[in-house]
């Protein structure tokens, strides 16, 4: 899978806290950097539409139909980020298997 996300693709979470699953649409692709309310820089993470997240449901699935697309981050001024599989991938030095 590569990296870069297509714009406009639809993109579901679902949250521990929201209990639910959320969709939105891809807004900007990967790259964006993001310092969190505790002064945190996160890098290489892709934005969506959705501004239904809560507290509490970061580290949950970001997917499309049967497809990971990566880990919930959080969200700020109206959008959420997620740091992309492939990304997540190579830090832990794991693949995600599906099912």
């Amino acid at each position: 899978m590569s990296p870069f996300i297509g714009l406009g693709t639809s993109a579901c979470n679902f949250g521990r806290r929201t209990n639910y699953k959320v969709c939105g649409q891809v807004v900007v692709g990967v790259m964006v950097t993001r310092v969190t309310d505790s002064g945190v820089t996160v890098h290489k993470l892709a934005m969506t539409s959705d501004p239904d997240m809560l507290l509490g449901d970061s580290g949950g699935p970001f997917f499309k139909g049967n497809m990971a697309m990566g880990l919930t981050h959080g969200l700020k001024s109206g959008h959420g980020f997620f740091t992309p599989v492939v990304w997540a991938e190579a830090a832990l030095n794991v693949n995600v298997l599906l099912d």
